[in-house]
């Protein structure tokens, strides 16, 4: 005989634990996948867990009860997480490595409630396994969330949201990285629009800090793994913001990077090339969205300041592909050389959201 345990609520993606009332004999049940809502490019596996990789990545569900509980695998101990109760943000952990079972929230008000996980740092602090909320005294019910938009934000440590936090900033919780308060979050929140962010610290379209750039990780789904393809069809923005060229344009100030050696070798590339390179990348995305309107942007440090030439060679790319639902806006710079602060990614915000809302009036 199976033994009887008094009942305790799983959710999760596409099977598990059926939730029930009172009692009930161990068994695996399918349950809907209604009850789950997630933003990002992830991967769902057989068992019904979610693989997460991507900053800004969450996991939402609704439930009545009073406390939430959720079981994640962190491979690596560094990624960070915000937890979002009743579409305000609660608090922020750091996952440890391996397996372990998380308190979200606890002592919240009788009634129906909405819990979701966020993540804050960048895909290369490691991929991330969510197995199930629990709900000890309580149950899950059908998630009806629609965003009004679809957004999606190509970009750099500026888009990720790394470097915003000091250690004596207030809002410092173990990480300086923080893509929930990333001028994109922002923005998003701002219109009620769904967002994925396919960005990556250190990254540029052409050379990199790192060994990979844009075009070579923006159509995988796993950024690690490149026989990881995305679906581009799963999901159709309205409007693409693409911010990238800060990197491309440091790293040409350094010929003896080992980078920009190994993508250039002696000489940099001249400004046609350049211009050719970044139009050539935009014309991809819009293969990829015929109906979406692409936003290039770039800011808000070094390479929109007056001597910077990436601006106009980003009106140029524009310009060359005569596409009128494509347009451009360059954030106001930073006043120092720092990445831009949690005050200055709202200024960002405010700019992108005045610039967004005759584009989404149309959509």
């Amino acid at each position: 005989m199976k033994p009887v345990r008094c009942f305790i609520a799983w959710l999760i993606g596409a099977t598990g634990l059926l939730p029930i009332s009172g009692c009930y004999a161990p068994q695996s049940l399918r349950q809907s996948s209604s009850t789950l809502y997630t933003e990002g490019r992830i991967i769902t596996t057989d068992s019904g867990s979610i693989r997460i990789f991507w900053p800004g990545t969450s996991i939402q569900a609704r439930f009545e009860g009073s406390e939430v509980r959720m079981r994640l695998y962190d491979d690596a101990g560094r990624n960070h997480f915000a937890v979002i109760i009743d579409d305000t943000f609660h608090h922020s952990f750091r996952a440890d490595k391996g397996e372990k079972e998380y308190l979200l929230a606890s002592a919240l008000p009788a009634g129906r409630h909405q819990v979701a996980i966020y993540k804050m740092t960048d895909w290369f602090d490691g991929e991330s396994v969510f197995y199930g909320f629990k709900f000890p005294y309580g149950k899950p019910v059908a998630e009806t969330r629609k965003p009004r938009y679809q957004l999606e934000f190509y970009g750099n440590s500026i888009t990720v949201g790394a470097g915003m936090l000091t250690r004596s900033h207030p809002l410092y919780a173990g990480s300086s990285t923080n893509n929930y308060l990333s001028y994109g979050a922002l923005t998003a929140r701002h219109f009620n629009a769904s967002a994925r962010f396919i960005a990556s610290s250190g990254i540029g379209l052409m050379v990199s800090w790192g060994s990979l750039i844009m075009p070579e990780i923006y159509d995988r789904c796993n950024p690690a793994d490149s026989s990881s393809r995305w679906n581009f069809s799963s999901y159709q923005p309205d409007v693409v913001i693409v911010n990238l060229m800060q990197n491309d344009y440091a790293l040409l100030q350094q010929k003896n990077n080992s980078q920009f050696i190994r993508r250039f070798g002696s000489a940099s590339p001249a400004a046609d090339t350049i211009v050719g390179r970044y139009a050539g990348f935009i014309a991809q995305i819009r293969a990829h969205y015929p109906d979406a309107y692409i936003l290039c942007c770039l800011g808000s440090m070094s390479a929109v300041r007056p001597e910077s030439p990436f601006p106009a060679y980003i009106r140029t790319a524009v310009a060359s592909l005569n596409d009128q639902n494509i347009g451009t806006h360059f954030f106001r710079p930073v006043a120092g050389n720092e990445h831009p602060t949690p005050e200055e990614h709202e200024i960002m915000a405010r700019e992108l959201i005045q610039v967004l809302t005759p584009i989404l009036s149309k959509r």
